[in-house]
């Protein structure tokens, strides 16, 4: 069995980074990542093209105004699935620090690699 917070610890300090090939190098080959923010209940993006545009757009933040911090809250795992609590802090163009409170579900196929990524996002705080 595979250490799924090793693999969601690895994610997120990539996300941190705006390292979108380490983000990318944990999703399987055909991945699906449903976002919390779009239309209704979030974007829906699908397949290796369209989940790295839609991760090279919101770790965008990232590369351009600095470096983010993001805190894991409470991990719930259970085998091919887990339930990440998390709180980012990343600062607007203006400088102003931006917090938002979240989770994501993630689905790991058989080999542990991600499958998919469900986000939520309680509200901007």
């Amino acid at each position: 069995m595979f250490d799924t917070q090793k693999i969601i610890a690895a994610f997120s300090k990539a996300w941190a980074a705006g390292d979108v090939d380490g983000v990318m190098a944990l999703f399987n080959d055909d991945p699906v990542y449903r976002t919390s923010t779009g239309g209704g209940t979030g974007t829906t993006f699908t397949g290796r093209d369209e989940v790295r545009s839609a991760v090279e757009r919101m770790t965008q933040n990232t590369n351009t105004v600095g470096p983010i911090t993001q805190d894991i809250a409470e991990f719930i795992e259970g085998g091919y699935r887990s339930v990440v609590f998390w709180k980012i802090a990343f600062p607007s163009p203006s400088g102003e620090m931006t917090l938002v409170d979240g989770l994501d579900v993630f689905t790991f196929d058989r080999d542990f690699r991600i499958a998919r990524k469900d986000a939520f996002r309680k509200a901007w705080v």
